[in-house]
């Protein structure tokens, strides 16, 4: 289960690149606009710059860039605030989904009666690629694709719901991937020596067999099976719970 997977270094990428294609299963969160993710900012030390795009495009899959979906019909209802006043309006990027935004085939999301998604990412099919993509989630068809930066900071909810206008086409926000891909490093591992550097070529043959590197995958042993979410929000108790005092107790 990988969430949010910003910073990682090529080291880490590799071996979630290597852990998919030995047939290990992943779940992939990843949000263009994690709104939780302010909170946790300071607490987070990233450390390298890997773009984990690079993974998702190999899949099949792309993150639409800068891009979170709306939808009118599955719109949560927010009190906000217009000038002095405090009004009710549906928040088009916050979404309440219900079955009929589930793929109920699937055993994942067959049993699942709601879920809430806030400024959710858009997947898509990378032209070309042979994997299966298997819609999980996905929007109604008065659906949106909005601009990120109209959300972040102090979005004006209202503008935003009156200069909606849908497209007419359902977006994918989560989906199953299976089928064969290759790996995004085909030439190996990004090799370093214990100082950060790479290593020289004739340092590599003088490994003795005991400390030896699992053997390299250029390609899936097997068809993979990963699923892949466009939004992290969902995750934290913020979007699910309702935390009151009672008699001094939460």
């Amino acid at each position: 289960m990988i969430v949010q997977p910003k910073g990682m270094t090529e080291e880490a990428l590799y071996a979630v690149d290597q852990f998919v294609l030995a047939g290990g299963k992943a779940l992939v969160f990843i949000d263009p606009n994690a709104e939780i993710e302010a909170v946790y900012r300071s607490r987070v030390k990233r450390k390298g710059k890997a773009d984990f795009n690079r993974l998702l495009n190999a899949w099949g899959v792309s993150l639409v860039k800068g891009m979170v979906a709306g939808d009118l019909d599955a719109a949560k209802r927010v009190n906000t605030e217009q000038g002095s006043r405090t009004v009710i309006s549906d928040y088009v990027v916050w979404l309440g989904l219900l079955q009929r935004n589930f793929d109920t085939d699937d055993v994942i999301t067959g049993e699942i009666s709601n879920l809430n998604l806030a400024t959710s990412g858009i997947l898509e099919r990378v032209e070309g690629s042979e994997t299966e993509i298997s819609p999980l989630l996905f929007t109604g068809v008065r659906a949106m694709k909005i601009d990120a930066a109209k959300v972040r900071s102090k979005p004006d909810v209202v503008s935003l719901f009156q200069s909606f206008r849908p497209s007419g086409e359902r977006l994918m926000l989560a989906a199953r991937v299976n089928g064969s891909v290759k790996s995004v490093f085909p030439h190996g591992p990004p090799a370093k020596d214990k100082a950060g550097k790479p290593e020289k070529p004739e340092d590599s043959g003088s490994k003795t067999a005991a400390t030896a590197k699992p053997a390299h995958l250029t390609k899936s042993a097997h068809p993979i099976n990963v699923i892949v979410v466009g939004d992290a929000d969902m995750l934290h108790d913020s979007f699910w719970v309702d935390i009151r005092s009672f008699f001094g107790q939460n």
